[in-house]
């Protein structure tokens, strides 16, 4: 098995925590860690979900004055919650309880230092 080189490039959102890299068929590929750490959040709000929206929904409505994007916001929910939701194409079933991270914590660990070590090139 060959050894990966990572490729310099600058990546967005969630992807600053991966690395992309050339597969040994010549394909672009990201590697991305398996979730954000979970961590408490006291400025986290609860969300009741009503069993009809999407995170992207509630992301827009709960974010939307707070973030350029607010539905790249929508995975970072999926992954905050102590039992991460993985497929973000079914809404939440009505009565979960979400907690939606504060913008402090969006801004420190989402969008934050890369989670990734780069190995030098």
């Amino acid at each position: 098995m060959s050894e990966i080189a990572p490729l310099s490039l600058n990546l967005s959102g969630l992807s600053r925590h991966g690395y992309a890299y050339t597969g040994v068929d010549g394909k672009l590929y990201l590697s991305l860690p398996e979730r954000l750490p979970h961590e408490d959040d006291s400025d986290a709000v609860p969300y009741t979900c009503r069993g009809s929206e999407y995170l992207t929904d509630i992301a827009n409505a709960y974010y939307a004055k707070l973030f350029r994007r607010p539905e790249d916001v929508a995975e970072v929910i999926a992954e905050f919650q102590e039992d991460p939701i993985v497929d973000l194409s079914i809404p939440p079933p009505q009565g979960r309880v979400l907690m939606l991270p504060s913008p402090d914590y969006i801004m420190a660990i989402a969008y934050g230092e890369s989670l990734s070590e780069i190995p030098e090139m």
